[in-house]
């Protein structure tokens, strides 16, 4: 029997997207009205939760979808493929039926597959409650660039309204009302990140609940669900805004020639600040990298792992209600659930009883680690400090001049609740692995097995979590195995 293991990397190949329907560039999402099935869909068609939606006959562009008040009603489609982070427009219609009141209520929805906030919102587009509409798109460290538009004139409950949300990591986010540009905020972020599901009307729709339950229990009218993987251009918003879907919208072509896009992948990377580059080995050694595994971390009595889980979209500290950090003050008031008010200054990781001598850090948070060692009577015997992290990194990465053993690292914030991703270490050597352990050797290659169905799940996954130009795939196997196509390591 062999074994595979496939690996992926997100690389800049120099390419246009991919997800694309061949008569349509760009598309990845298209719900007209006529039935729940999507009309196109890069990703999964059908609904994933579905109950008490209707279809009418008196749509802006012929049959739309009804939201009936008064009771818990779900329309929502798996994130995955149908919507992509980095870059993208949304666009639909939609109708109050209600009079417009001093409730707010959202009116599209998309989810994180994970995070540290109770509502898990990446996406949003809301009537306010105060005659004008918010829409935000969060970035990986959790500030939202928020924007806000309120019409001269508001519009009638019985009037259709068609909104769009278009987001860029290298521009920013543009909101468009009745097809004309209304709010738009200029800057840069990092919006990768994996989603979960994407809901128009309603409340939430996460991997641990969908509904429309609280100040949801109102309804609405919408139809014309569509979305591109990058920002479309203001006339190709007002084709959409006429009911016409646009032939032309295909997404950039990226490459490291054009500043803004190579800075994009840079800071993503932490490949932006030049005296903090990853550490690179000689290659006149031979070096064994251990993970060393922290299994106690602690912010005040809390503990705390999700710096340590291996999952970017989770962070330390949890995400306040309240928030300072930008864009996150909301009409919609969720419990404090996760954290103290006191939360987000100070992190300490309980490292393992082995050698350590190498730390990466992702995320926005800036300040200095420290490492400390108590004696048997919880005296500090040994300390000294490790590093500062700079303001404005998201990944860096820290090598010592000789190993730790065991201890505690304390890192501080310089700005409360700045959030921190990952906090991962390692002992890197110029040795050959261990004795007496079992190993494995595997050999790299760019050769697919597109006639091994094992291989189908994960690379479905990762077809539709990242863009084109931003991935390739590579096959390893383990010494003396081969493949189907004749290559043998």
């Amino acid at each position: 029997m062999r074994f595979f293991m496939i690996i992926f990397m997100t690389i800049l190949c120099f390419s246009t997207s991919g997800m694309t329907a061949a008569e349509t560039p760009g598309l990845l999402f298209h719900l007209s009205g006529d039935g729940f099935t999507e009309d196109y869909a890069f990703g999964d068609p059908e609904p994933a939760y579905l109950k008490e939606i209707s279809l009418i006959s008196d749509g802006p562009h012929g049959t739309a979808f009804h939201a009936p008040s008064g009771i818990d009603k779900i329309i929502t489609y798996n994130a995955p493929g149908n919507i992509c982070a980095q870059r993208g427009t949304l666009s639909f219609f939609f109708r109050s039926g209600l009079p417009f009141g001093e409730t707010p209520f959202k009116l599209f929805y998309v989810s994180y597959v994970l995070n540290s906030c109770l509502d898990m919102t990446w996406l949003r587009v809301d009537y306010n409650g105060e005659q004008g509409f918010d829409a935000f798109v969060t970035d990986v460290n959790m500030a939202r660039v928020r924007v806000r538009y309120s019409p001269p004139t508001f519009p009638a409950s019985d009037e259709w309204i068609h909104l769009a949300l278009s987001w860029d990591e290298t521009r920013g986010v543009r909101l468009y009302f009745n097809g004309e540009l209304a709010a738009q905020k200029d800057t840069t972020a990092i919006f990768d990140t994996g989603l979960a599901y994407l809901k128009p009307f309603g409340r939430f729709a996460t991997p641990g609940t969908a509904t429309d339950s609280c100040g949801h229990i109102r309804g609405c009218d919408f139809d014309e669900i569509v979305i591109f993987d990058s920002m479309l251009s203001p006339e190709q918003i007002r084709l959409l805004t006429a009911g016409t879907i646009p032939t032309d919208a295909t997404a950039p072509t990226r490459s490291m020639s054009i500043e803004r896009y190579r800075n994009e992948w840079w800071h993503r990377n932490g490949w932006d600040k030049p005296d903090q580059l990853p550490v690179k080995l000689d290659s006149s050694s031979t070096w064994s990298v251990r993970k060393v595994e922290i299994h106690n971390v602690y912010d005040q009595k809390k503990w705390t792992w999700r710096t340590n889980d291996g999952m970017r979209e989770s962070v330390w500290p949890d995400a306040y209600n309240r928030s300072r950090l930008p864009g996150r003050t909301d009409y919609f008031i969720e419990p404090d659930w996760y954290c103290y008010s006191t939360s987000g200054k100070k992190i300490s990781f309980t490292m393992p009883d082995e050698f350590w001598n190498y730390v990466e850090i992702s995320g926005a948070a800036y300040g200095n680690a420290v490492y400390e060692k108590l004696d048997t009577e919880h005296r500090v015997y040994d300390a000294s400090d490790l590093f500062t992290r700079a303001k404005g990194c998201e990944r860096t990465f820290h090598l010592f001049d000789s190993a730790y053993t065991g201890g505690t690292v304390i890192y501080t914030n310089d700005v409360q609740e700045t959030p921190m991703g990952e906090f991962t270490v390692f002992h890197v050597t110029p040795d050959m692995e261990p004795l007496g352990i079992c190993t494995l050797s595997y050999t790299i290659t760019n050769i697919d097995e597109p006639e091994n169905n094992a291989l189908n799940e994960v690379k479905d996954y990762i077809k539709k979590r990242f863009p084109a130009d931003e991935r390739t795939l590579m096959l390893a196997l383990p010494d003396g195995a081969g493949n189907q196509n004749g290559f043998e390591a």
